[in-house]
C-alpha cells in the first residue's frame, strides 16, 4: 500500500513539474511552429519562383520537374511537423488547464507552496523562508496537496 501511495505520489509530482514547464515549452513550440511554416512558405515561394522563370541555375535550360517535386515534397513535410507541434501545444495546454482548474480549488498557502516548488522550482529552505514556515511543515503541506491532486487526476 505505502508503495503504491509513493508510486501516485512520484507520477503527480512529475505531472506538476511539467505543469511548471509549460509556459516555457509552449512558447518553444509556437516558435517552432512558427519556423515550420516560415519553411515550408519559403519552399513554395522557391518553387514558384523556379516555375515561373523556368531558370534553377543560372539560366541554364534544365528540366526542373524533379526540383518542383521535391520542393513541394518538403513544403508538406514542413507541414507535417508545424501539425505536430499543433499537438504538443494542445497537450500542453490542456495538462496547464487541468493543473490550474486544480490550483484554484486550493488556499492561498498551499497555492504559492506548490508554485514555489513547481513552477518556480524552489528547495524546499528557500519555500520555507519565503512562507516563514518551517520546511517540515511545507514538505507536510505538499505532500497533502500532491495527494489531492493524484486523487484529481486518478494516478493509479
Amino acid at each position: 500500500m505505502n508503495s503504491e501511495l509513493n508510486a501516485q505520489r512520484h507520477a503527480a509530482r512529475k505531472i506538476l513539474c511539467a505543469w511548471g514547464n509549460t509556459l516555457n515549452r509552449i512558447e518553444r513550440l509556437e516558435a517552432y511552429r512558427r519556423a515550420f511554416e516560415l519553411f515550408a512558405e519559403d519552399a513554395r515561394e522557391t518553387l514558384h519562383a523556379q516555375s515561373l522563370s523556368g531558370m534553377p541555375r543560372g539560366g541554364k535550360n534544365r528540366d526542373i520537374s524533379d526540383i518542383v517535386v521535391k520542393v513541394a515534397e518538403r513544403a508538406q513535410k514542413y507541414e507535417q511537423e508545424a501539425q505536430k507541434v499543433d499537438l504538443q501545444i494542445a497537450d500542453a495546454m490542456r495538462l496547464r488547464s487541468t493543473v490550474e482548474e486544480f490550483l484554484d480549488t486550493l488556499e492561498t498557502d498551499e497555492r504559492r507552496i506548490v508554485e514555489y516548488r513547481y513552477a518556480d522550482g524552489h528547495q524546499w529552505h528557500f519555500i520555507a523562508m519565503k512562507m516563514h514556515m518551517d520546511m517540515d511543515h511545507c514538505r507536510k503541506i505538499d505532500r497533502r496537496v500532491v495527494d489531492r491532486f493524484a486523487k484529481s487526476v486518478s494516478i493509479r
